[in-house]
């Protein structure tokens, strides 16, 4: 067992730094750099099967030519996640005559070496997997609001280890407000 996903992804070019500078100022303005987050998404009419919504999004920026430049890219990427049945790239081979004669009894597991480099960035719309596995078939899981549910579950334990935001804040200086583990708390820019 394994998942499947489906993914789309729309880029906007954002430049903090002077949006700063051309808003008003006295007020505290917030601007997303990080956002990760889970939903399940039930079974209906239209669509036989539950699964998992993921939405997430970040900023990748530096510092730009202007003092108070910040030149950027914000990624925004849905993806719809769906129980499968996946080939993991691992072969298990039985022990050889020798091993076997003297008593050795072992078992091998060879991994296959992917060594595709995913970029920051990397564009994953039509794609349904990476690093090696293939998805065999998906599992359509006829689950509702409301009722047990192992979307439902997956989506909560999911958000519980993964959902995570940072907001870049500027109140006449910059900070950065994170939560949840995994959030990005890193973000590049001349400030003065």
């Amino acid at each position: 067992m394994g998942f499947s996903f489906n993914c789309t992804s729309v880029y906007e070019s954002v430049d903090y730094g002077l949006r700063q500078t051309k808003e008003s100022i006295g007020s505290i303005k917030y601007w997303p750099l990080w956002g990760v987050e889970f939903a399940p998404s039930w079974a209906n009419k239209t669509k036989p099967y539950a699964s998992i919504d993921l939405e997430m999004f970040y900023v990748d920026s530096q510092a730009g030519e202007d003092e108070h430049s910040c030149p950027g890219t914000k990624t925004i990427r849905t993806c719809e996640i769906r129980p499968a049945v996946v080939q993991y790239p691992v072969t298990v081979m039985v022990p050889s005559e020798e091993e076997l004669d003297g008593g050795n009894i072992v078992t091998h597991i060879k991994f296959f070496n992917d060594s595709s480099i995913w970029e920051l960035g990397t564009n994953l719309d039509g794609m349904t997997q990476i690093d090696g596995l293939k998805v065999m078939d998906t599992v359509d899981l006829e689950e509702g609001f409301g009722k047990p549910s192992t979307v439902g579950a997956l989506s909560y334990i999911m958000n519980n280890l993964y959902r995570s935001s940072a907001n870049l804040i500027n109140d006449n200086t910059w900070d950065i407000l994170a939560q949840g583990g995994p959030a990005q708390t890193t973000f590049f820019c001349r400030t003065e």
